[in-house]
């Protein structure tokens, strides 16, 4: 037997043993990305390859996030490979919303939130979804509502409202991300926010929460959830008329009138 061939056998050899024993949490992300590779490209040492597309993509998280265009281009990388690669982050996130299934009852705003966390991951383009609840708070439906540019059409608009009045929901929460962004809304975002707040007022459908999602954190555009970010913004003061959301209702909180931009309370 040739004596590279044992050695690279034995090398696999040991990094499944290592990570069967110790888990993921001290390999380097090259290592990490070797592991995968082991199972896409089973007679060749992708060690190399491995540090050549960190380098190239600026870190596993970049591999992993890449098109599979991007990656048929990279010398080493087949059909496999690729699809591999990409297939990883929809995984993840299949996983971990299949988890959540457990909790179908979002009363609790910040469960919602990092439900929407878990939904975003691996995302690259900016996306709009709608989630439909019940008068449990429990969640009948998620809509993709638009993909790729985030914005306040009416057709966006007349898709959610077309969705929640075909199942009965008794209130809507909407989120988007921020791929390259933070989770500080926009002028955009809250201009948007409050327009459709006031557009499902007059469905009687209140406009629950308006998630924004970023590097695996959230805010709560009508409640400023999460970061503990008081925004203080003026658009704010139009947001859900001053009534309590379903979502406070279900949770039993108080609800809590936004801020101004000196941090004081607004009255409504």
């Amino acid at each position: 037997m040739d004596d590279s061939n044992n050695l690279h056998k034995n090398h696999r050899k040991r990094m499944k043993t290592r990570f069967l024993k110790e888990g993921m949490e001290h390999f380097e992300p090259h290592q990490i990305l070797e592991l995968l590779l082991f199972y896409a490209i089973p007679q060749r040492d992708v060690n190399p390859l491995a540090h050549r597309l960190i380098k190239h993509f600026g870190s596993l998280a970049g591999v992993l996030e890449a098109d599979y265009e991007e990656l048929i281009r990279c010398p080493g990388v087949g059909e496999n490979t690729a699809t591999l690669l990409t297939m990883i982050p929809c995984l993840a996130r299949a996983y971990l919303m299949n988890k959540e299934v457990r909790y179908p009852s979002f009363g609790d705003m910040h469960k919602l939130g990092s439900y929407l966390v878990n939904y975003f991951i691996g995302q690259t383009r900016e996306k709009l979804v709608a989630i439909l609840l019940n008068n449990r708070a429990e969640m009948m439906d998620l809509i993709v509502v638009s993909e790729g540019t985030v914005n306040r059409t009416e057709t966006n608009f007349r898709i959610i409202a077309e969705h929640a009045l075909r199942r009965g929901a008794a209130s809507v929460v909407l989120a988007h991300n921020h791929p390259e962004g933070s989770v500080e809304p926009s002028e955009a975002d809250l201009a948007m926010t409050s327009e459709y707040a006031m557009l499902f007022e007059k469905m009687a459908l209140p406009l629950a929460e308006h998630f924004i999602i970023a590097d695996n954190h959230y805010t709560g555009i009508l409640h400023c959830v999460s970061t503990g970010k008081r925004l203080g913004l003026e658009g704010l003061k139009q947001l859900c008329l001053g009534a309590p959301t379903p979502l406070e209702q279900a949770n039993g909180s108080e609800h809590v009138p936004p801020s101004s931009d000196d941090g004081e309370t607004v009255a409504t």
